[in-house]
């Protein structure tokens, strides 16, 4: 609510617009890839290998995260600053 009294509806809208478009295009990289594993190995095999990919990168941020070298970087600071206030 604070974020749409301190920001302009332009710029909230220019920031959700460029979100929108960098989550397509992570999404079509993504699935461009899973197409070409998912013909190399099947669907299944595919669905396995991305599955232990992405929980191993999961578990490598939250390991980042706890033992320091993540720790400021995924800090959400906008809502430490709303709650301190």
């Amino acid at each position: 609510m604070e974020l749409q009294h301190r920001i302009p509806s332009e710029k909230r809208a220019t920031m959700m617009s460029i979100y929108s478009m960098v989550s397509a295009l992570a999404m079509s990289g993504f699935y461009f890839i899973y197409g070409f594993v998912v013909d190399w190995v099947g669907l299944a095999e595919a669905r396995l290998i991305f599955a232990v990919i992405l929980l191993g990168a999961g578990v490598l941020l939250k390991a980042g995260e706890l033992l320091g070298p993540l720790k400021d970087v995924l800090k959400l600071k906008h809502i430490n600053l709303v709650s301190s206030e």
